[in-house]
């Protein structure tokens, strides 16, 4: 069997095409090569694309698929030191695409893109050396942004770093997970062991 020759592009699903189109023509100083309202294709290469945006507005949300919402400019993020948590820096949720990564042929073509990226307020959220490489970590606007909620919304978040120290345990089989908006309603959510799948 034969091994890919290489990554050709990646496709990400978004309720907000244009900021997102924006964001990676500036993050990648790169150029759209085709638009349209169900999406966005972008490059920086001789490759057709490598990003793709698949607008899912239409399909997901029609009520609000016209609506717009402004991405607002990410403050400067504290220096990372020694100290600095990651995980806590990169936390997303638990399953999903983590990141993308692009390679430039040297160290000085990287701070420079660092440097013209922090002339337009785009900053990283972790710059951080791994031995073998030097990166600098940056979240798009459908990762970090907050979003407008609609009626019949219903938001429900993960479990951060740090409570199952404050609480005195992590959940096991048998609990109940209970979530309550007032006027809405409870969602109630078993904890079970899952069983062993074979290999």
């Amino acid at each position: 069997m034969t091994s890919p020759a290489k990554l050709a592009h990646v496709v990400l699903r978004t309720q907000h095409l244009a900021e997102m189109r924006d964001w990676y023509v500036t993050v990648l100083d790169g150029k759209v090569m085709h638009e349209d309202q169900a999406s966005a294709f972008i490059t920086y290469d001789d490759e057709h694309h490598r990003i793709a945006l698949a607008n899912m507005a239409d399909l997901e949300n029609p009520d609000r698929a016209a609506s717009a919402r402004t991405v607002g400019k990410r403050e400067r993020p504290a220096p990372v030191t020694a100290d600095t948590d990651i995980f806590q820096a990169l936390a997303g949720p638990p399953t999903g695409l983590f990141h993308i990564a692009f390679t430039y042929d040297t160290l000085d073509e990287l701070l420079g893109n660092y440097e013209r990226l922090a002339a337009v307020e785009i900053w990283p959220v972790l710059a951080m050396n791994h031995g073998v490489t030097t990166s600098t970590y940056y979240r798009d606007p459908d990762v970090s942004a907050t979003m407008p909620l609609a009626v019949g919304d219903v938001v429900l978040t993960g479990t951060p770093g740090g409570v199952a120290l404050a609480v005195g345990g992590y959940l096991r089989s048998g609990d109940v997970v209970t979530v309550e908006i007032e006027g809405l309603g409870q969602l109630r959510n078993p904890v079970r062991t899952a069983p062993a799948t074979p290999l």
